[in-house]
């Protein structure tokens, strides 16, 4: 009796397959860091002894996140930027370096406050959410996010919304940016009320 050899081709990923795959990478990414600094500003501004800060810092975020990050992979605070690093070049680090785990790709994060507070000046915050912006321009498509953490004593009708507005306008401009947005969560920070939100735009690599 004949024997048949069945040979099964390896049908390499498709555009489509690889950019459902980027998506669900960067929904892991977006809820991990979203869940973080919203416990961590809920924990230190409802702590017994009152907050020494008039807001929570970039620090306290930045460290959140940090932690909740090492659960999944190995991450880096401040690293040097290695998408700028060249012999002779100012050293830039980046606030997050995600290395390559079983939840998402490497990855280089920048986070940013923004606050609508009263008391603080709430103006032009966008030219340095800009900054970072263009920072991470050097990383390659897919590797980078942006995360802006917002701050105000209300859920709706922020001075922010027109700054949210022309970053993300700016953003549309660079090509496959996916935005997210989290819901507006309400804690206190001594004893004021606080509404925080968080934002990250991040590029697909495809």
């Amino acid at each position: 009796m004949r024997r048949w050899r069945v040979t099964v081709a390896h049908r390499p990923m498709l555009a489509k397959d690889v950019r459902v795959a980027q998506s669900q990478e960067a929904q892991e990414l977006f809820c991990t860091l979203d869940t973080a600094a919203f416990e961590a500003i809920k924990a230190c501004g409802t702590h017994d002894d009152p907050p020494y800060e008039g807001l929570p810092k970039e620090e306290l975020i930045r460290c959140a996140c940090y932690a909740e990050c090492t659960k999944y992979g190995t991450v880096f605070v401040e690293s040097p930027y290695a998408p700028l690093a060249t012999p002779g070049s100012p050293k830039t680090e980046c606030d997050l370096w995600l290395a390559k785990s079983k939840l998402w790709d490497e990855t280089w994060i920048e986070i940013k406050r923004a606050w609508d507070w009263p008391g603080w000046n709430n103006k032009d915050q966008f030219k340095l959410w800009l900054s970072d912006v263009e920072k991470l321009a050097g990383a390659e498509a897919g590797q980078r996010a942006f995360v802006l953490v917002s701050l105000t004593d209300r859920a709706v009708g922020s001075c922010l919304d027109k700054q949210y507005d022309k970053v993300t306008q700016r953003l549309t401009s660079v090509c496959g940016m996916v935005f997210k947005a989290g819901e507006p969560r309400s804690t206190h920070w001594g004893s004021a009320q606080l509404v925080v939100q968080t934002r990250m735009w991040w590029w697909p690599g495809i």
